[in-house]
């Protein structure tokens, strides 16, 4: 589906670079290797790069260099790596369905490649003032706020 988008809005005449972050094991070999033929044919290998197995030096390197996240898992029942790349400012554009529409506003969200390609377009002018709005909007999923909560139910819940 990211390879799908990224034919999309090379077909839009956008500008872009996506890389596609996943980690890579043994069994899913021949699928990657379908990935790097679908990016070869598209035409797609000056804008798209799969990375495997990155640790989490590089990839807080590419979500600090990175504008947008687009997030192809539909139905997702919660999607931690959105609040993660929320959290430090990215964009989400996410499906429609599944758990990140909790969280998530509705004009982030698409139905399709299209639609999609669209709102990618369009957050990638997002302003700092939107980038701090969407990092400040997960803080209610961060330890701290759990913990508080949770005190304040509990002592809620004990107090005669």
């Amino acid at each position: 589906l990211a390879l799908e988008v990224a034919s999309v809005l090379k077909s839009m005449n956008i500008k872009f670079e996506m890389n596609i972050v996943g980690n890579l094991s043994k069994p899913y070999i021949p699928y990657y290797n379908y990935l790097q033929k679908i990016v070869k044919i598209n035409g797609l290998s000056e804008m798209v790069e799969l990375k495997t197995n990155v640790d989490i030096n590089e990839l807080l390197t590419l979500f600090g260099k990175s504008k947008v996240l687009f997030h192809p898992t539909i139905g997702e029942p919660f999607g931690m790596c959105v609040a993660e790349a929320m959290s430090a400012g990215l964009v989400p554009v996410v499906p429609s369905f599944g758990g990140n529409t909790e969280f998530v506003a509705e004009n982030l969200r698409y139905g399709s490649q299209k639609e999609a390609a669209k709102i990618i377009m369009r957050s990638m002018n997002a302003s700092l003032q939107q980038r701090l709005s969407l990092s400040n909007a997960v803080k209610k999923f961060g330890k701290g706020h759990f913990k508080n909560n949770l005190k304040r139910l509990l002592s809620e819940r004990v107090a005669p």
